[in-house]
Parts: structure tokens; C-alpha cells; sequence
């Protein structure tokens, strides 16, 4: 008995000292660790917001495990840059049930001729809204309808709008949804001031169009 007792109590020592000797290196990068936890710094324009940082080597944690979560992975922003959009341009909540117009003054700022741009709509179980048309986004390879300066507009709404085609289904209750617009190969002067880069309002719609 009191061999088996002195052997515990040997293995707790033990125990002790290597949990002990592992433990201290790493208090002196807590600091370290705790700022890599920050919230990730995001970059405004209007409704929409953007990480210039996602995807490259500065990326805090908790940035890394949002694309961990919600995608395989992602670009860094010299490639793609990735904006996302919650409310609409009056800082209300995105729903479904409504009308919104998207309002583009001009396309999105990429190079022509090796990038291209998409608008995609997501309910809040982050799944595309399902559609008899399996229309699931829209962008530069669309055949969209545009103005003669270049301007257009894109409608949401659960049902398609007469003698519209620039339309993206939502879903008929109001639960909440979110808008990304995916930008590959940007131009240089996104990259430099994203938040002065030219992108669409986001305006609700009262009434039947």
C-alpha cells in the first residue's frame, strides 16, 4: 500500500514539473496571443464592409476562424476583395419579405481582362436562396440591363418583378439576410482607398414595382 501510495505521488510530482516547465515559456507570449485575438478591423463604404487583410499573413485569429467557418478559405485582398452587407443604405437590417434596390452607379472596379465581379445573396442559415430559375447571383458575365452611362440596377425581392431581369430572389418571410459582392483582381486604387471604391446603394422599396 504505501508503495503504490509513494508511486502517485511521484507521478503527480512529476506531472507537476512538466506541466510546470511547459507552462512558463508561454506566459510571456500571452500578450502576443491576446492581441492576435482582436477583432478583426474592417473597412467601410456606405452599407458594405470589407477585411483588406483576410486571407494574407496579418490576419488576427478571430478573422481566420470566421473564413475557417464560413468558407474553405479565402484570397488576400490583392486578389479578390470580399464585401459583405447587413443593412440596407439607412442602416436598417436586411430582410427578406421586401423589395430593395441595389444601385449601381458603375461596376465594380476590377481588371477587365483577368478578373470579374458577382453579387450573391445568402439567407441567415448562409445558404443561397432556393429559386425555380437556380438563380443564385449576378455580375459581370450576367446579361444585365444597364443604363446608357453604364449604371444599373439590381432588384431583391422574394418574387420577380414584371419586365425586370437584373433580379435576385430573397426569401418571403423576414428573416435576415446578407449581400456579398466578390471583386477578383481589383484594381490598384481599390486596394489603396477601398473605402472611396464606387459601390452601390442599398435602398428598400416600399411599394409594388
Amino acid at each position: 500500500m504505501k508503495k503504490t501510495l509513494m508511486f502517485l505521488v511521484m507521478i503527480l510530482i512529476i506531472g507537476f514539473a512538466v506541466g510546470w516547465f511547459t507552462f512558463v515559456p508561454v506566459l510571456g507570449k500571452v500578450p502576443e496571443i491576446i492581441k492576435n485575438i482582436k477583432s478583426p478591423k474592417l473597412t467601410y463604404n456606405g452599407p458594405w464592409a470589407a477585411s483588406m487583410k483576410v486571407g494574407g499573413p496579418n490576419a488576427s485569429a478571430i478573422l481566420r476562424a470566421i473564413v475557417a467557418k464560413t468558407g474553405l478559405g479565402a484570397n488576400s485582398s490583392d486578389e479578390a476583395v470580399y464585401w459583405v452587407a447587413l443593412t440596407d443604405s439607412t442602416g436598417e437590417r436586411l430582410r427578406g419579405g421586401h423589395t430593395y434596390e441595389i444601385r449601381f452607379d458603375q461596376a465594380p472596379t476590377i481588371e477587365k481582362a483577368i478578373g470579374f465581379w458577382s453579387l450573391c445573396v445568402y439567407n441567415s442559415k448562409d445558404f443561397f436562396i432556393p429559386n425555380p430559375m437556380k438563380r443564385y447571383n449576378l455580375g459581370d458575365r450576367s446579361p444585365l440591363i444597364k443604363n446608357a452611362a453604364g449604371s444599373f440596377t439590381i432588384y431583391l425581392s422574394p418574387t420577380q418583378p414584371k419586365d425586370i431581369s437584373n433580379w435576385l430572389p430573397s426569401p418571403e418571410n423576414e428573416e435576415p439576410v446578407v449581400l456579398q459582392i466578390r471583386m477578383y483582381a481589383p484594381l490598384p486604387e481599390v486596394l489603396k482607398q477601398p473605402d472611396k471604391s464606387p459601390m452601390p446603394k442599398i435602398v428598400r422599396i416600399e411599394k409594388n414595382i
